[in-house]
């Protein structure tokens, strides 16, 4: 097989996290490709981004720079625009750039924006073989207002019209990443193949020891069945709808807990804890700050149940690599994450649901363990990044036209 250059070119980039640009190109480079990342000076303009992530990672804007993540090369180029309400960049010097590292193949993350738009009149004069990944689903453009809706009909009519012949593939995260694609931007179904978001597994396992020893910590017996929440905690994951719901569980089911690992606005955490004070439920619910990776597997390993009734996360795939049953929200966009039946799948804001759910799962043991299991066997055959990065270098030689 030919080690093929791959340059991956993206708005963001955070060294050390578990996303998809962080294992997919690290992985690429231990199958034997030579990949290559060009991003921006300067990490994402989340929301409450100096609550959350500063003090963490520090100061957004870095400097333009050249360096290595995971054995990856990565060039931080220096920003000409930003529009940080839709996270957009305009890179400068990308066109040198890439004429200097002269991949085999470009895999562009993202479908629009500013450096979806550059990349993609740079490539009309390169003419290199460009594969484009889309995290862009229903859920993640909500609302999905008329100022979206126009936009969206702008890239479908007349920007894709124009590039489609240099777009060999286009690699959707999940079902409904594909139907947006499909529904909004008129890509045609024969581009389209679903390139799912994986997890770390030599970070992210199942460990009895640490299970015993972060429940005696915590202050857990051993008969107590622990769900857990985590990530990037909002509305949009329901964290809210979560604990409302779980008010009237607890008096039922004494020995049921919650922790919730992560963080969200100020505001937003201010009001979770007063809804816990409130019901009396202090003891209870259990919150935790954002965790290091080799930290959050151990409160997964503590954990019985993994819960995420709204938006998905990468959380969620972390949680199934320790052994955890899902309860996660019926629609498409956590269908492989549910490929193998290894959890509930309950509608998005039903309390009934979710609390029959949970109960379900805290009154059966074996059912817990079966799911795990499941969860576990999932990671191992499709949702771990070796085996993504396997697939994608089937889908680049597809995009180069060799077999």
């Amino acid at each position: 097989m030919k080690r093929y250059r791959i340059l991956h070119i993206m708005n963001y980039y955070i060294p050390g996290m578990g996303y998809q640009e962080n294992y997919l190109p690290a992985e690429q480079k231990k199958l034997g490709l030579f990949p290559f990342i060009i991003t921006s000076d300067r990490y994402p303009p989340i929301q409450n981004y100096d609550q959350i992530l500063a003090p963490v990672l520090g100061s957004r804007i870095q400097y333009p720079d050249r360096f290595k993540d995971k054995e990856v090369e990565i060039l931080r180029l220096p920003v000409i625009l930003e529009n940080i309400h839709h996270t957009y960049v305009l890179l400068k010097g990308l066109y040198r750039s890439i004429l200097k590292i002269n991949p085999d193949i470009i895999h562009l993350h993202g479908v629009s924006g500013y450096l979806v738009f550059q990349v993609l009149i740079i490539n009309s004069f390169l003419n290199m073989p460009l594969v484009m990944d889309s995290h862009t689903c229903y859920f993640n453009v909500n609302p999905y207002n008329f100022k979206k809706r126009f936009y969206y009909k702008i890239l479908k009519r007349l920007v894709y019209p124009c590039f489609k012949s240099k777009i060999k593939k286009m690699l959707p995260i999940n079902e409904d990443a594909k139907v947006f694609l499909k529904d909004e931007l008129n890509i045609q179904e024969s581009k389209l193949t679903i390139l799912p978001l994986g997890t770390d597994v030599k970070t992210f396992y199942f460990s009895e020891i640490e299970r015993v020893a972060l429940r005696k910590k915590l202050g857990f017996n051993p008969n107590d069945v622990v769900a857990i929440h985590s990530g990037k905690l909002s509305d949009r994951k329901q964290t809210s709808f979560l604990v409302n719901s779980l008010t009237c569980l607890f008096s039922n089911f004494p020995s049921f807990k919650l922790l919730i690992v992560g963080s969200g606005s100020k505001e937003y955490m201010d009001s979770i804890r007063f809804i816990v004070k409130e019901n009396d439920m202090e003891n209870k619910v259990f919150f935790y700050p954002f965790a290091q990776r080799n930290v959050l597997r151990k409160f997964y390993n503590a954990a019985d149940i993994g819960i995420w009734p709204g938006d998905p996360s990468i959380t969620i795939q972390e949680a199934m690599a320790c052994k955890l049953p899902i309860i996660v929200q019926d629609h498409r966009d956590t269908k492989e994450l549910n490929a193998y039946t290894n959890g509930i799948v309950v509608r998005r804001g039903d309390k009934a649901q979710l609390l029959s759910a949970i109960s379900k799962l805290v009154l059966n043991k074996k059912l817990r363990e079966d799911l795990g299991e499941k969860s576990l066997q999932l990671v191992q055959d499709i949702l771990n990044w070796k085996s993504i990065a396997q697939r994608s270098i089937e889908l680049y030689r597809e995009a180069l036209g060799r077999p």
